[in-house]
């Protein structure tokens, strides 16, 4: 449905001044015939064009019997026929579930031959009625009445009457707001008092409201203007006096809330003034309300039985403040304080009808946002959505309606998927049962003097569609009892093809967890594990093994959590580097490698010492994770010393490169980058090395947090937030970042680094653009891989203390 009026608030009123006097006077006559208990009225230009409007729209089709248009509709066999094209009303009312009469008025001197020209239809005389005739047209009676030259229609008499009936005083209300004319053809005013009522709750919202209504490929769309008299007990009036602020707490709200409400003010004690007289009370300042003096939008979110609200402040120091007597410290939340609130009712208490979220007992502060929600759950999606940009306002539906709403707002609704949506449907004479393809559905009002502009979007559910450029959702959150110790990584799960998530905590119990974040097994280890488990396949039948070192044993254990004989391998000395997993020919013939100071042991996959490896003590301990590069088709296998001696050795542990040069090493692990193999020093130098054992020296001139990675033929360096892929800059935000790791998956390779004092983890692509979505909230590094085996790749990272956080990147 189609209405045209493009400006429907150039100022109420002031278009019928500028209309001419004849065709004012002759609305006003026609508008007279309106019953005075009418809940729908059109005013309208061409009927044809209003039927088909109606009769060619979707929503309207799927309309519940009963509704006010399918009633409409039930006599389109007559007003098919009717070729009006002059200005015209046409009245509806509800009386009941399934009795809806219409009433069309229009001026026989603009339509002359309007009944002549229906084919078929009869007029009869009514005993007893003087001004009343019957017309029947095949199976179907109507009524008729003709007031000097004003014609008046209708499928029952009884209604008829009514609009006869000029004792009964007009609402001048719905005359003022249909008046509101910038030159459409087309207008729909109706009762606005049971806007807004749902379930058990009643609500007189304002007296009429005019929409012009718009239905979209992607949804509904109407923009109008609400009136309400004079008296202070209709809800549009609480806004009286105060200017519409900004929305700002859209991206606090997760998606998936059932619904959200919220308002804004410019005066706090024009508020207060507002809900007394509202609820015919004296208004009497507390000191509590200072808190309001800051804030200037309140929002509430609604999640099944649980409730949140927000408070966008202009001063949050002070907003805090001022409740700070309220709260007792708790817990913390991926860095977020969270208080116990003592005033669990305050809100609603202070804020009917507006605010009615009870038992709000969780406090805390998201930047300029003081929120306060009934339950933790909640406010971990507040925060989780918050950190990693993910909140309502970035789904498709909300950023395709955002478009058309205005940024400032006096009230709004937004309603997701709440099963009643009761309050949009309602504005449009629907049952929410209509609604059931819209999951995102909009109601915007701005209070302007003594009206209000009001937008309303109905979102229908969008196609999915595939991201060029990617984004990401937190699909899996776990929580384990205890701190965890290390990133957690993920383990090949052969029976489902997937991944599971290998994680160690505080008391060195190592956890394997399914995607779902369901915890498969518990097993408790007597030391922590020193660096990244690793994956192997020693019985080489596709189920692979979790392998690693602690201080005092090598490990390696089934899927299930139990030892794979004849390991573990327990040491009496400590064990001083993480293990080293070599596989010459990557047919799963392992060398397990062991460092214990400047020993050295090497063992195959049966825990047998590898016979023939000469390399079994360093001159010094051990500086760096042993390390193998293939080479030319050469195995070279690299050991540095706390001295600076770099070992370059063969597969025997004999010496294949003779390296004169003695190394500072540092953090950073030994590498191959072409044919040279390098060492970054403490003091940042490039030590390129080549089969012959010629070193060349380059100063790199970098910060200490200088990080150097490669895989395969991708190199990856981090000099403090500057990023380099292959030499192709991305400059990240000042920061402390992770070393880079690098990934490959599907011929493609992304790279990962995590700031480390905002927790903010990045997912990079090799052209060095930055994924759709990322940064995303974590902790440490990152893992990838496609964990649920459909195609998408998944980031895995540590959250908070004790919390473990899976992506989905499509």
């Amino acid at each position: 449905m189609r209405l045209t009026w493009t400006r429907l608030l150039l100022g109420i009123g002031l278009v019928t001044l500028m209309a001419c006097n004849n065709r004012a006077d002759q609305n006003r006559d026609l508008f007279t015939y309106v019953p005075a208990n009418a809940d729908y009225v059109w005013r309208f230009d061409n009927l044809d064009e209003l039927l088909a409007d109606l009769t060619n729209n979707d929503l309207i089709e799927a309309a519940d019997q009963g509704s006010i248009y399918n009633s409409l509709l039930d006599s389109r066999e007559l007003l098919q026929l009717l070729k009006v094209d002059s200005r015209s009303y046409l009245a509806m009312t509800r009386l009941n579930d399934s009795l809806s009469p219409m009433l069309i008025i229009t001026d026989l001197r603009e339509n002359p031959e309007l009944l002549n020209s229906v084919e078929g239809l009869q007029e009869k005389g009514i005993p007893a009625e003087q001004y009343i005739s019957q017309l029947v047209l095949g199976q179907n009676t109507y009524y008729k009445s003709l007031q000097d030259s004003i014609l008046i229609l209708s499928d029952s008499q009884l209604w008829l009457k009514e609009g006869l009936n000029r004792s009964i005083a007009q609402d001048s209300l719905l005359e003022r707001i249909l008046q509101i004319d910038a030159g459409g053809e087309v207008g729909m005013a109706r009762r606005a008092d049971g806007l807004f009522n749902r379930d058990s709750t009643q609500m007189d919202f304002a007296s009429w409201v005019a929409m012009e209504t718009r239905y979209l490929p992607e949804g509904i769309e109407a923009h109008g203007v609400v009136l309400a008299r004079d008296s202070t007990d209709q809800f549009v009036r609480l806004f009286d006096g105060l200017n519409p602020q900004p929305i700002n707490s859209l991206y606090r709200i997760p998606r998936d809330v059932e619904s959200v409400t919220g308002f804004t003010y410019s005066d706090d004690e024009r508020l207060f003034e507002n809900l007394a007289n509202y609820r015919s009370e004296r208004f009497i300042a507390d000191s509590i309300q200072a808190v309001f003096e800051s804030i200037n939008e309140i929002t509430v979110i609604d999640r099944g039985d649980h409730q949140a609200v927000i408070m966008h402040s202009l001063d949050i120091d002070q907003s805090w403040l001022e409740i700070a007597s309220f709260m007792t410290q708790n817990e913390t939340y991926r860095e977020i304080e969270l208080y116990d609130f003592s005033q669990a009712n305050w809100l609603s208490d202070l804020l009917q009808p507006l605010v009615s979220a009870r038992s709000l007992k969780l406090a805390f502060q998201l930047n300029e946002h003081l929120i306060i929600c009934s339950n933790r759950g909640l406010a971990e999606s507040i925060i989780s959505c918050s950190q990693q940009n993910n909140c309502l306002d970035s789904s498709s539906d909300f950023q395709i309606a955002a478009d058309r709403i205005s940024s400032s707002a006096s009230y709004y609704l937004v309603q997701t998927d709440d099963p009643g949506k009761a309050p949009f449907a309602n504005w449009f004479g629907l049952a929410p049962t209509n609604l059931k393809t819209y999951p995102l559905n909009i109601i915007q009002m701005s209070y302007d003097r003594d009206f209000a502009h009001v937008n309303l979007i109905g979102q229908q559910r969008q196609a999915e569609t595939v991201s060029t450029s990617g984004s990401v959702s937190e699909i899996t959150h776990i929580n384990l009892d205890q701190d965890i110790l290390g990133d957690p990584v993920f383990f090949s799960n052969h029976r489902t093809g997937g991944k599971d998530i290998v994680v160690q905590d505080v008391t060195n119990t190592l956890h394997l967890i399914s995607s779902g974040g369901k915890i498969l097994w518990s097993k408790a280890l007597s030391e922590p594990i020193l660096g990244r488990v690793k994956e192997v396949d020693i019985l080489r039948n596709g189920k692979k093994q979790l392998a690693f070192t602690t201080t005092r044993g090598l490990h390696v254990l089934d899927r299930n959590g139990n030892a794979v004989a004849p390991f573990p391998k327990q040491f009496r000395d400590e064990i001083t580097q993480p293990l080293a997993l070599f596989d010459y020919d990557r047919n799963r013939n392992y060398r397990f490698v062991i460092v214990q100071g400047e020993e050295v042991h090497m063992y195959d996959r049966q825990g047998k010492t590898v016979k023939g490896f000469g390399f079994d003590r360093a001159s010094s301990p051990i500086a760096l994770p042993p390390v193998h590069i293939r080479m030319d088709q050469r195995d070279y296998l690299l050991f540095a010393e706390d001295s600076g001696k770099l070992n370059i050795l063969s597969r025997r542990g004999k010496e294949r490169i003779k390296v004169e040069q003695n190394f500072e090493f540092g953090e950073n692990p030994l590498e191959q980058e072409g044919s040279t193999f390098v060492v970054i020093t403490k003091d940042k130098v490039k030590h390129s090395i080549t089969q012959s054992g010629t070193v060349r020296s380059q100063p790199l001139n970098v910060s200490n947090s200088y990080w150097f990675n490669m895989e395969a033929k991708v190199k990856a360096t981090m000099d403090d937030n500057l990023l380099r892929i292959n030499g192709r800059l991305v400059e990240l935000p000042y920061g402390i970042y992770t070393s880079p790791g690098i990934f490959s998956r599907n011929r493609n390779y992304f790279v990962t680094v995590t700031e480390t004092q905002d927790n903010k983890a990045y997912l990079i692509d090799q052209q060095g653009s930055v994924i759709n979505g990322f940064p995303v909230f974590g902790q440490g590094a990152i893992d990838l891989g496609d964990a649920n085996r459909n195609g998408k790749l998944n980031a895995l990272v540590k959250g908070g203390d004790r919390e473990i956080i899976l992506y989905q990147i499509d």
